[in-house]
C-alpha cells in the first residue's frame, strides 16, 4: 500500500487547471493518475502523483494530436493513433 494512507471516500485535490480535463486513468501502481488536457492543436498527456505530503509532482509526459489515448495497466503503456499510424509508449 502506498504512502500516505488515505481513508475510503476521502477527497483530495490533485490539480487545478484552466483547461478542461479529458481522459483520466489510474496507473498500475495506484499512486499516480494519467490525464489529458487540450493545448492548441494537440493534447498534453500528464502524469500526477497522489502523494500530497510535500509539493505534488505533475509532469507533461507526451504531446499527441489524437484526442484520445488508452492506458494498458498490464503492459504499462499508453496507446494512441495519429495520421493513420498506431503508437505505443512505455511508462517503464
Amino acid at each position: 500500500m502506498g504512502q500516505p494512507q488515505k481513508k475510503s471516500g476521502e477527497l483530495n485535490l490533485i490539480t487545478r487547471l484552466s483547461q478542461k480535463i479529458g481522459q483520466v486513468s489510474w496507473l498500475s501502481d495506484s499512486e499516480h493518475v494519467i490525464f489529458s488536457i487540450p493545448a492548441d492543436s494537440e493534447n498534453i498527456v500528464k502524469i500526477a502523483e497522489l502523494d500530497d505530503r510535500d509539493q505534488r509532482n505533475t509532469v507533461d509526459f507526451i504531446k499527441i494530436k489524437s484526442p484520445e489515448f488508452r492506458y494498458d495497466s498490464k503492459t504499462d503503456e499508453i496507446y494512441f493513433s495519429e495520421n493513420k499510424n498506431f503508437y505505443g509508449v512505455s511508462l517503464k
